[in-house]
């Protein structure tokens, strides 16, 4: 949760291959400016052309990835929009 709260706090991506993530974005109200989940042991291959097809699909979406939940795995991308941040009274 601390790297989530730094990403925030330093206004980045987070990028993880952590599925705890999700749940934290999701069930628990943790706010982002973006997360990617990357599933490398879905992947075949080095870690380094692992490593260069993630920074590929990166660098292809870009601005995509802001207010986005993505998940990237062989041949497939989903994003989900993050949820909006609870209302303060």
């Amino acid at each position: 949760m601390q790297l989530l709260s730094l990403s925030l706090s330093d206004n980045r991506i987070l990028v993880s291959e952590d599925r705890d993530y999700g749940e934290l974005i999701f069930r628990d109200a943790q706010r982002a400016v973006g997360v990617v989940l990357a599933k490398v042991a879905e992947f075949d291959g080095s870690p380094d052309r692992v490593a260069a097809k993630i920074v590929a699909t990166l660098l292809q979406l870009s601005n995509g990835l802001v207010g986005q939940f993505t998940v990237i795995e062989p041949g497939k991308i989903r994003q989900r929009p993050l949820p909006e941040p609870p209302t303060r009274h």
